[in-house]
């Protein structure tokens, strides 16, 4: 029994010195200007890229920073040095996993099957979530898309901090020091930790005599600073500054080692952040309890066997997930069990109760049928229909109409769209970027093909939530959650270009085009398509 005991002893030893080194790391200045020192014998591919992908970075709060002149990294490697899509669409949900999964497949949630940050699924009785840290990379698990480092083969590519990275040649997490950080409440400490990384990826190359192809840097602070202090907070705005530093840092490394002139960098987020008003709030499960005496499930559903979760769920006729604060998925248990949905009758007596006139809810979404989604918001309804157009794209139009439940009155192109009939995905995108409702006409559908997507989706009014233990969310359907920041900069690319439009599913293939790589067969079909022309040809504007 004595040599168990030495051996506890020196896992005891060594947790207190990892622990004691990342605490005294812990508030220390930004180290120097990382250094990468390269062997001659390291391939530098003819094109590479490297992501910034910060997680809830707020395009309106991001704009008056660099009208404020707050951001001067990323004002001269981006705005000033790179191609801005005015309107980039997050995919909807607006939630980080959903979209992080899309950014990588170039696929809708609807189609690659990850809903939320928490989803249900009614045929195995599996209620998921991701936001722990025995959790976070379950999403790999989950999708059988192919993702951007899956279509670079052979390829060397790194992931840096990055939750959904499935196929990367080489991850780095460092879990024991970034989990210290992140339990601490240090984000900004955690969202210098890429930079502080290339050395090591340095290290990486030299071993592999090869530079990264892809390197995606995952900076999640400003999201979780979003959520606990409000995008217009004070706090949010030391953590995007960060950003700033940190893009700098990385920039100028690179530069120094020689690599910049061959590299892509590319700025996006994955959703918006919306400040909210305790005022306006819905707590959605005890609402239906009141209001229809349903037997409402919001809980965690931690058990494997398939044979208890039936047990504990069979005792329920609703499953309520909120996500991100502004986001509601509804599942209701059908007359004979789990295992198919509720008839129309039932559902729509709970839409058009009083649900879709509170003042938290903006719109209420259902699934007529396979091709057809209603809507449901305080002024009216409509109902979007979905076809196989002559070429293979799908088309889409809105049919019975009550009211002006999308704000179509306020957009002319979206009014024409709406009398015309039926158009393209990409025609209602180019219609409706710069609305209240950016391209929520075929998203909405997309997202129904889904069972993990609800029977119910509630997206919240401005400043509503559906909880309350923060200060910012997103999720919803509206601008300031969908729109997002996007921009290229890198070798062909005009400085100072600007274009109209694109979705944040158009990363995955305007990367393989920019480094030059085709479209494996493997990655499927997809939803986003490559912007990389209409990037080269962008029309720049005078300083």
């Amino acid at each position: 029994m004595r040599r168990p005991q030495r051996v506890g002893r020196s896992y005891v030893t060594r947790g207190i010195a990892a622990l004691f080194v990342a605490l005294c790391s812990i508030g220390c200045a930004p180290p120097r200007p990382p250094q990468i020192r390269l062997s001659a014998q390291v391939r530098i591919p003819p094109r590479c890229a490297v992501v910034f992908f910060v997680d809830g970075l707020d395009v309106g709060r991001l704009d008056a920073m660099l009208a404020e002149g707050k951001l001067p990294n990323i004002a001269e490697r981006f705005v000033r040095g790179g191609v801005r899509v005015n309107h980039a669409i997050a995919s909807m949900p607006s939630i980080t996993y959903p979209n992080t999964v899309s950014l990588l497949t170039g696929q809708f949630p609807g189609h690659h099957g990850v809903l939320g940050n928490r989803w249900y699924d009614r045929r195995s009785l599996t209620i998921e979530r991701y936001t722990t840290l025995q959790r976070f990379q379950n999403a790999n698990r989950h999708f059988r898309a192919a993702t951007l480092f899956e279509m670079l083969p052979n390829q060397l590519t790194i992931a840096v901090q990055l939750h959904t990275r499935r196929g990367a040649t080489v991850a780095i997490d460092e879990l024991a020091r970034g989990g210290l950080l992140w339990l601490l409440g240090k984000y900004e400490q955690f969202d210098r930790r890429p930079a502080a990384q290339l050395p090591r990826i340095a290290r990486i190359a030299n071993r592999a005599r090869r530079w990264p192809t892809l390197i995606v840097n995952y900076f999640p602070g400003v999201d979780e600073i979003g959520h606990r202090f409000g995008p217009d907070s004070d706090e949010y705005e030391s953590s995007v500054r960060n950003i700033d530093e940190q893009i700098g840092r990385i920039f100028s490394a690179l530069q120094q080692a020689g690599l910049a002139d061959s590299t892509y960098f590319i700025l996006v987020s994955d959703h918006g952040h919306v400040a909210h008003d305790p005022a306006i709030y819905l707590d959605v499960g005890e609402w239906l309890r009141e209001r229809f005496g349903l037997r409402v499930y919001e809980d965690d559903l931690d058990k494997r066997d398939f044979a208890h979760r039936f047990a504990t769920l069979d005792r329920y006729d609703a499953v309520v997930l909120s996500g991100a604060y502004r986001h509601a998925a509804i599942h209701l248990r059908g007359p004979s069990g789990w295992h198919v949905s509720p008839d129309p009758r039932t559902i729509a007596a709970i839409v058009t109760s009083q649900l879709r006139r509170h003042a938290a809810v903006e719109l209420v979404a259902v699934r007529e049928a396979v091709d057809r989604v209603r809507v449901t918001s305080a002024v009216g309804s409509a109902s979007i229909e979905r076809r196989a157009g002559r070429n293979g794209t799908n088309e889409y139009r809105l049919v019975a109409v009550q009211g002006d439940p999308l704000a179509m009155s306020h957009a002319a192109a979206f009014a024409d769209l709406v009398t015309t009939g039926w158009h393209t995905s990409r025609e209602w995108l180019a219609a409706t970027a710069a609305t209240r409702y950016p391209d929520f006409v075929p998203q909405i559908v997309e997202m129904f093909d889904s069972n993990r997507a609800g029977d119910i989706v509630l997206f919240a009014s401005d400043r509503g939530t559906f909880e309350l233990n923060g200060k910012g969310g997103h999720g919803s359907c509206l601008a300031d959650d969908m729109n997002v920041p996007m921009f290229f900069a890198g070798p062909g690319l005009p400085r100072g270009g600007r274009i109209e439009y694109a979705r944040s599913v158009d990363l995955t293939p305007t990367v393989l085009e920019l480094l030059g790589k085709p479209l494996p067969s493997r990655a499927g079909p997809m939803d986003g398509i490559s912007i990389a022309e209409r990037l080269r040809n962008a029309a720049t504007t005078t300083p």
